[in-house]
């Protein structure tokens, strides 16, 4: 549970690094990026993009074909949840 003391630490510590990060970096105008390394094309963004997209329609699909094959069960009187088992423990 986070408390104002924590809080309080945690600002301080985020000011400190920060500070540090400010007094200790390099010259901005020095440092570039090189341009071979950052030829990306479309292919990895439609990658990304697709796989997103795929792995919610799997989600929607999956999630879909259990309550199908649930009220499916059900209907057959075959459904049956774990939640009605309940377990006796005896000394006898």
């Amino acid at each position: 549970m986070p408390t104002k003391r924590r809080f309080i630490l945690f600002l301080i510590v985020l000011a400190v690094m920060l500070l540090l990060k400010r007094a200790l970096s390099q010259d901005e105008a020095t440092v570039a990026w090189d341009p071979a390394t950052t030829d990306f094309s479309d292919s990895i963004t439609n990658d990304a993009l697709a796989a997103a997209i795929l792995g919610a329609v799997f989600g929607i699909v999956a999630g879909g074909f259990r309550v199908a094959s649930r009220q499916f069960a059900a209907l057959k009187d075959r459904y049956f949840t774990g939640d009605l088992v309940t377990l006796k423990i005896s000394t006898h």
